[in-house]
């Protein structure tokens, strides 16, 4: 929180500096925390991208964990993750 009272929350290690731009096209984001529609982006395939309206997915699983002092969504994704 900085001075002001406004919540800031940043990644700094999986950032990507969009400048101007309205969709983005690298594939990055914590496991977790991360919004599907990020997760599908292939690196071979330009033509795929998404908007910082993913980044409204991530606060959800931050509020989700805020709300329920549970780290609960993020256990279920890594649990996911390694049957396929």
């Amino acid at each position: 929180m900085n001075g002001r009272v406004i919540p800031v929350i940043v990644d700094f290690g999986l950032a990507e500096y969009t400048a101007n731009t309205k969709y983005l096209y690298t594939r990055c984001g914590t496991p977790g925390y991360v919004a599907p529609e990020v997760l599908k982006i292939k690196s071979t395939d330009p033509v795929q991208t998404y908007s910082s309206a993913c980044d409204i997915f991530s606060l959800g699983v931050i509020f989700h964990i805020l709300y329920y002092l549970s780290n609960s969504v993020c256990s279920r994704s890594r649990s996911s993750r390694g049957r396929r």
